[in-house]
């Protein structure tokens, strides 16, 4: 599972960023060379943007159905609750785009969204437009890489050298994206005091469900009326992703993402050695990332520890007890002062202890 986690701090080398990229023959994409291709084999003209655009032919571009663009709310009440979206992505072998493409550091997240009895919700509303996928994304071998990815893998030498296969990853990452998913999104991040959650131990508390209908209406402008949500909850972000992000108007701004799209997800990507054929530089390139996602899961770990230390810590209390010496008839009572204790939270506390145990 540390590996799994550690994954989900790689860089990614993206081959596309924005689709304007697509307008001009000959642009050098993350590592492809599409001077070549410069003739026009497809001209789409998107339904937002009203314009005409020029598809590389190494690339093939496949449109995307509205009833995928819903809105999605999802609530973390810990750190590492969305700290396991990036692993699971990693196991999947994609990466999804807004704040779950920004791999933060644990203690970032915790610092950021999780104290102070706080949990966090991601509201996405994607407006998917295309994926973009390279014709030999399933044979890495024969991708036709650029003049500058060539030269930085040549650079690469047949004996391992740490120095030189780390500089390598810093500049070109450990993987590259070979299938894209484009468009643009409006998204929010909201903080949530715990005690919006309904329990068995205070009253007017609320349910998942209704919690997550607010973020949604919350998320579409439609203004929620809880005030009991209100005032437990605290917008962190709220911003658009893709187009020109400067348009408030909704209706607006969609007919812009087309000319200026995000990265809305990374539907399969490659580790760079898959793409080099030299078997000692393979295994070399190999061996580097396995040293990086190592490190990462040992940063990773001692961060977690972190975090439980804070946690205990601010969960402790001291305290003094003291025991009454004559009878409870008595006018007044007596007590023998015992020593201060340091009280630990519920979690360390075995069930089914007998009262001989506590005394």
């Amino acid at each position: 599972t540390g590996h799994n986690a550690s994954r989900a701090s790689v860089k990614l080398k993206l081959f596309l960023e924005t689709a304007r990229f697509l307008r001009f023959c000959g642009t050098q994409i993350r590592g492809y060379h599409t001077a070549n291709y410069c003739n026009i084999i497809l001209r789409i003209l998107l339904e937002y943007s009203k314009q005409p655009f020029i598809i590389p032919n190494e690339v093939l571009l496949k449109n995307v159905s509205e009833d995928e663009n819903k809105p999605t709310v999802r609530i973390f009440k810990t750190e590492m609750d969305l700290v396991n979206v990036w692993t699971r992505n990693a196991d999947g072998g994609y990466w999804t785009g807004g704040e779950f493409g920004h791999a933060k550091t644990v203690i970032d997240l915790y610092t950021k969204f999780f104290t102070e009895n706080q949990a966090t919700s991601i509201s996405q509303n994607p407006v998917r437009l295309y994926t973009l996928t390279m014709k030999f994304a399933d044979t890495p071998s024969s991708l036709v890489l650029n003049k500058y990815a060539k030269a930085a893998i040549t650079g690469l030498t047949q004996v391992y050298h740490e120095e030189i296969y780390t500089s390598f990853m810093d500049v070109w990452g450990t993987h590259l994206a070979v299938s894209t998913e484009i468009g643009g999104m409006k998204e929010q991040q909201t903080t949530l005091k715990n005690c919006i959650w309904s329990s068995p131990y205070f009253t007017g508390g609320m349910s998942i469900d209704e919690i997550e209908k607010n973020l949604k209406e919350d998320l579409l402008s439609q203004s929620p009326c809880n005030s009991y949500y209100l005032s437990r909850r605290k917008l962190a972000i709220d911003h658009l992703v893709g187009g020109n992000i400067e348009i408030q108007d909704i209706e607006l701004w969609t007919k812009t993402i087309a000319l200026d799209p995000a990265l809305l997800k990374v539907i399969k990507y490659i580790p760079w050695y898959d793409v080099i054929s030299d078997v000692n530089i393979k295994k070399n390139l190999r061996k580097a990332m396995t040293i990086r996602i190592n490190a990462s899961n040992i940063a990773l770990m001692s961060e977690v520890d972190q975090i439980t230390s804070q946690r205990t810590s601010l969960l402790q209390r001291l305290a003094q007890y003291g025991v009454r010496t004559n009878y409870y008839g008595a006018d007044k009572p007596a007590y023998e002062i015992g020593d201060r204790i340091t009280l630990g939270d519920t979690h360390q506390c075995p069930d089914g202890l007998s009262k001989i145990d506590l005394e």
